[in-house]
């Protein structure tokens, strides 16, 4: 069994292991908090998905001249958002993290 997957995912299939299954473990986030990568399986996914979200409010946003919020979720959402925004161009975002 070839799982990929972050914590959750990685855990289930140790545990499987345990009960004599053959599992390949293959680290896959969205948060691109794996040590030693520059980006992970599923990180550029949650961005172009981002991207792809922004694009589509975008132009109602300037056609009514209002403002557009833009929630991103993950543990360390506040890492998508910067890369989402740098690649969109922008400047102005506010991130809790």
């Amino acid at each position: 069994m070839v799982v990929i997957g972050g914590e959750g995912s990685l855990k289930g299939a140790e545990k499987l292991h345990e009960l004599g299954i053959k599992v390949i473990g293959i680290p896959g986030t969205i948060d691109n908090d794996l040590a030693y990568k520059d980006y992970s399986i599923g990180f550029d996914t949650t961005l172009n998905t981002v991207l792809e979200c922004i694009g589509k409010i975008r132009d109602t946003g300037f056609s009514h001249d209002k403002s557009t919020i833009v929630e991103v979720k993950g543990r360390y959402c506040g890492v998508s958002l910067i890369f989402s925004f740098s690649r969109w161009r922008r400047n102005h975002f506010y991130s809790r993290k």
